[in-house]
């Protein structure tokens, strides 16, 4: 468990090959993001208008985690949040919806 979104940025940006633990905290990383992306998805889809509108094409996973990991970083009220609610400030700053969506 990850209490913060700045341990959980420290999880995804620790990608040190010498660290015998990079894997699994990459893996962690990944299934955490794609998990919490997938049901925020699911909660996006149900609002009235939606939250945030992920282009398409949407960036990859890999680029998303690293937009993800800066905006973290940029702001200690964002390091401090809890990580799924962070995900979804993060989604809605990232990919804001055009008026009249």
């Amino acid at each position: 468990m990850v209490p913060t979104a700045g341990s959980l940025a420290q999880l995804c940006s620790d990608t040190s090959p010498n660290d015998p633990m990079m894997t699994a905290a990459q893996n962690f990383c990944h299934g955490f993001m794609v998990g919490s992306y997938q049901v925020l998805l699911q909660v996006n889809a149900a609002r009235k208008r939606p939250a945030f509108c992920v282009p398409s094409p949407a960036p990859s996973r890999s680029q998303a985690i690293a937009e993800y990991v800066q905006w973290v970083n940029a702001s200690p009220s964002n390091a401090a949040m809890p990580p799924t609610d962070s995900v979804f400030a993060f989604l809605m700053q990232r990919f804001p919806c055009k008026a009249g969506k």
